[in-house]
């Protein structure tokens, strides 16, 4: 019986459990927006391998459909600009429900350029291999990071 806990043990550390996630978050009420910015990245043991960028603006009744709106076609347009910028390496989506506009960009590391990812996030990516660091960075910006 411990032959088998031990093997389970092993092909766990072996194929998952150096799989590690860190979520920073930041809510900001700017000029009758609520907006929240949500960062995921998944790292497997020091190298980035998952960035998720989630940002949600909620409109207050000052702002005119019309308004929101366009504020969805500027986030539209931003989200192409990912794409191409990233040989289409980066997903993105922008969803407007209810006055909440919701923009989710997303990459998987493996194939994105370095060069094309710093353009589109202003960051280097290697700088974002560091744990530590990239905790501190976020939290130097504002968030806060599980």
């Amino acid at each position: 019986m411990k032959k088998i806990i031990y093997t389970i043990i092993f092909i766990a550390i072996l194929t998952g459990c150096t799989n590690e996630k860190m979520i920073c978050t930041r809510k900001d009420n700017d000029n009758g927006i609520i907006s929240k910015d949500e960062y995921s990245l998944k790292y497997d043991k020091d190298k980035l391998e998952q960035y998720i960028l989630t940002s949600t603006y909620e409109f207050n009744d000052l702002y005119t459909n019309d308004e929101i709106e366009e504020q969805k076609k500027s986030a539209e347009k931003t989200c192409d600009y990912f794409k191409e910028e990233s040989n289409n390496h980066v997903e993105c989506k922008v969803e407007l429900k209810n006055r909440i506009i919701t923009v989710k960009v997303s990459t998987d590391l493996k194939n994105i350029d370095p060069d094309a990812f710093e353009n589109i996030m202003f960051v280097p990516l290697k700088d974002l291999n560091n744990k530590k660091e990239t905790k501190k960075m976020y939290k130097n910006a504002g968030f806060t990071c599980k």
